[in-house]
């Protein structure tokens, strides 16, 4: 038994070649729209039927929630509450994004380059310390990313001001807290990018991304190791501001 899938937006049949079953996304040819799927009334087995899957990364690309009325389910990793005017997200990195590969690699640097460290502290040898000391910067740069992916979370308060967004304990470079007020805003949308690859395979990362009035985009929360964490804050911060989804511009 064989399953078509087809367009959300368009309604034409999904090549095989442009269903990526990992990540549960396809890319339709006929009108270009990037969108997630889950099996419907089907066993997952049946799905992978479809043969030589989507290889390409999508990057700079961007993914559609359901046009017929279905809803985004909230992961089991993100908390949410709405009350006074307010939607708050808690959301914590150890449950959202990729960290497995960051911890083993920061034990294996930060091992390898303690004994290094500690003979030199030891004997006094600075030219030790001076000579390795670009591999004790990248071992507690990767140190301190790695606890932040362990520790930190995401706060998220939504209001008719604004989003504001914090991001701690530990500070993180190019994850600051922001705040974007409502009127700038003119669409949310998933973005999905490929920050870096493993075993030669891409690591496929989420976004949310605001078009703002001026027509930019600005990333306001990524790092989503799955397209539905994204997927779901887009939806209800889209649904609490009256944001209509709807596709978005080419920029």
């Amino acid at each position: 038994m064989t399953n078509q899938l087809n367009c959300i937006s368009c309604g034409n049949a999904i090549a095989a070649e442009d269903v990526n079953l990992q990540n549960l996304v396809a890319k339709c040819r006929q009108c270009n729209a990037v969108f997630s799927f889950m099996p419907q009334n089907a066993s997952t087995a049946s799905f992978l039927e479809y043969k030589d899957p989507l290889e390409q990364t999508l990057t700079e690309d961007f993914l559609r929630r359901p046009d017929d009325g279905r809803e985004v389910e909230m992961p089991s990793s993100v908390m949410m509450e709405q009350d006074f005017g307010e939607l708050r997200f808690t959301i914590p990195w150890r449950k959202t994004r990729r960290w497995g590969f960051f911890l083993l690699f920061t034990i294996i640097w930060n091992g390898i380059l303690t004994p290094f460290v500690v003979m030199g502290i030891a004997t006094g040898s600075w030219e030790i310390l001076l000579f390795t000391s670009i591999h004790i910067i990248v071992g507690v740069s990767f140190l301190l990313y790695t606890l932040g992916l362990i520790f930190n979370t995401t706060s998220i308060v939504v209001t008719s001001q604004g989003l504001d967004i914090k991001n701690g304990p530990i500070p993180i470079p190019f994850n600051p807290n922001r705040f974007m007020a409502v009127r700038d805003i003119q669409q949310l949308f998933v973005e999905e990018y490929v920050p870096s690859k493993t075993n030669g395979q891409p690591d496929y990362t989420y976004a949310v991304t605001a078009l703002t009035r001026s027509h930019e985009r600005q990333r306001l929360v990524g790092g989503f190791s799955q397209p539905g964490h994204a997927l779901y804050l887009e939806q209800e911060i889209e649904n609490f501001l009256n944001i209509k989804n709807k596709p978005i511009p080419r920029v």
